[in-house]
């Protein structure tokens, strides 16, 4: 897809976020 809609890049950087805080508490889970 050439043009990408600004909706569908705002919801890709959520994602993004998501899945950034989902590796934080993961890592911070199997830290002692």
């Amino acid at each position: 897809v050439v043009s990408v809609p600004q909706t569908d890049t705002g919801r890709r950087v959520e994602n993004t976020k998501g899945e950034r805080r989902t590796l934080v508490k993961e890592l911070g889970n199997m830290a002692p």
